[in-house]
């Protein structure tokens, strides 16, 4: 297993992340790789992704809030034009898998049909797919609490998400986060083992991160292990002290994936 952290758009973490001992970090999409500005507008970025002190396999926030998904107000042709843009940018910059969590763009308007918003959102995924693969990227569906999206709100909701799109290149991300907020469990981790490609972890209770909060992983840990997963694992958590207690965090979630 791999371990890393997820930066947002703090290109300054990573020379933490690589002195502390991350195998990668992970980076906000739509805030690093600037979809909706042109070439020359990124290149800054560009330049600084390119030249990162660990490799970028993985990033997240995919869609932009301002993008609507769903609902009587989604635009799919506009969707469909920035994920063009996007996905182009995150192979450039040597990433093979774009989280989708995204829980604003994602949630329909208060009131609005639930299944009709999970059929748009699944032809939203089918729409996507080809465009990702195009461009060699592989789409992990998150699932989220349900106060950040009322769709897909458990790894099962994810798995069975990815069932429905039926595309190669959507597949399913697994955050531990959202499960233990959501009193779910880790079985789509064996259910879905054929699917899952991606996870994160924080502290189940309070989202800090698992050194301060001594978080017990080990049945997450478990799971993954019983689904024959062994990919990545991403730290997306508030930190009591990011510059003292990374490598501590990263000794406990090596230790605890030996244990489980």
């Amino acid at each position: 297993m791999q371990f890393g952290a997820c930066l947002g758009g703090d290109f300054a973490f990573a020379e933490l992340c690589a002195k502390a001992g991350c195998d990668y970090v992970e980076m906000a999409a739509a805030a690093v790789l600037e979809p909706q500005k042109s070439e020359s507008e990124w290149s800054e970025n560009r330049d600084k992704l390119l030249s990162l002190p660990l490799p970028l396999p993985v990033l997240n926030l995919f869609f932009a809030p301002d993008i609507v998904l769903v609902g009587p107000d989604r635009d799919l042709e506009r969707a469909a034009d920035y994920a063009e843009v996007l996905l182009e940018r995150a192979k450039l910059v040597g990433a093979g898998i774009q989280v989708f969590g995204s829980g604003k763009a994602r949630t329909p308007p208060e009131g609005y049909d639930k299944q009709k918003a999970l059929d748009e959102l699944i032809e939203v995924g089918r729409r996507i797919g080809p465009i990702a693969r195009k461009h060699g990227i592989i789409i992990a569906m998150e699932h989220l609490r349900q106060v950040e999206s009322t769709l897909l709100s458990t790894p099962d909701e994810g798995l069975q998400y990815v069932r429905a799109v039926d595309d190669p290149n959507i597949r399913l991300l697994i955050d531990s986060y959202h499960v233990e907020q959501m009193n779910a469990n880790y079985e789509a981790a064996v259910r879905g083992a054929d699917v899952l490609v991606h996870t994160h972890t924080a502290d189940g209770a309070t989202r800090s991160d698992p050194f301060s909060a001594q978080s017990d992983l080990r049945p997450f840990f478990s799971k993954l292990k019983e689904g024959g997963y062994d990919g990545r694992c991403s730290l997306e958590c508030r930190y009591e002290d990011r510059d003292k207690d990374l490598a501590a965090n990263l000794e406990l979630l090596r230790r605890q994936w030996q244990e489980a």
